[in-house]
Parts: C-alpha cells; structure tokens; sequence
C-alpha cells in the first residue's frame, strides 16, 4: 500500500501480514536488529551500537538498493513502543546516514494467543537524483519483502 506523503510526490511504503506466532515472539524478532542482515532483504550489515542519551535503542543499518547499485548505510534510533488500541508500535528513525531521510515503523497486534498482525512502514529518500516513481516502487518492495521476510524469520522459515 502506497501512503502518500504530504506536499511530495513521494510515498511511504506500507505491507501487512499474518504471522502464525504469539506476539512475544514476534516482538523479539523484530527488536533483534543485530539480525537483519542474516535475513531481510536487501540488509548488508546490521548492528545494535548501545543507547541513546534519551535512552532509544542505537542501531547501524546497511542496505543495497536499485539492484545492488547503490549502498546507504544510517545509524538509526528506535523509539520506545507506543500501545494504543492493542496495537505497539516500534519507530525507527535515521540519525545520520549517507541517505537524506530513512525511516522504518514496525505495528504489532495480538490476534490471538498464536497470530499476531504484522505491518512494516519503510521510506528510503536516497541523496542521488531518482524519479519518484523509481523511489516509490522501491519503497513498496521493501516493505512488501521486508514484512513477508520477517515472517518467514519468525515462523523459522527460510
């Protein structure tokens, strides 16, 4: 799904899936950031650098883009969940990076004692002059695959 971002012809990227285990374990997997590059798409390296001052989880990302053309790297904060409505949220936001603007959010939500709803939101604005239709069709792919990846980690498929 494609979220429109105001005054741009630019999107956010945004997927939804099933994933046939609890919340707990769902959540555990997605705040592994050290993992990332052993299984999500695109992810060269991926690290957990410590906390922020305001105590945000620090993490250094690494992705490959346009078919292995371009390499961006940031080093990202993750927020503190949000809860509201049954729903956690995990946002994650660039700090610095070689990129102009990096953004991911991770919603989880309890279906039932074995399924939880998982949806990934991702945005990635390179500095190298792309149309926005490349650069949107690149931000929905990554969270399509993105979401559907940490599902088969999840699930302990590969």
């Amino acid at each position: 799904m494609a979220v429109p971002i105001p005054g741009s012809s630019l999107v956010r990227g945004r997927a939804k899936v099933i994933v046939s285990a609890p919340i707990d374990a769902v959540r555990a997997r997605v705040l592994a950031f050290g993992e990332y590059a052993r299984f999500m798409p695109h992810y060269s390296r991926s690290k957990v650098l410590g906390r922020t001052k305001s105590g945000e989880r620090e993490v250094y990302m690494e992705v490959t883009a346009l078919h292995g053309a371009a390499r961006f790297w940031a080093r990202m904060a993750v927020k503190k969940a949000r809860d509201a409505a049954g729903v956690e949220t995990y946002d994650v936001a660039m700090l610095e990076g070689n990129v102009k603007d990096f953004r991911a959010v991770w919603r989880l939500r309890s279906i039932d004692a074995g399924h939880t709803e998982l949806e990934l939101e991702v945005f990635l604005l390179p500095r190298l002059p792309l149309p926005a239709s490349l650069l949107n069709a690149e931000n929905l792919k990554g969270a399509s695959k993105g979401v559907v990846a940490m599902r088969s980690f999840v699930e302990g498929k590969r």
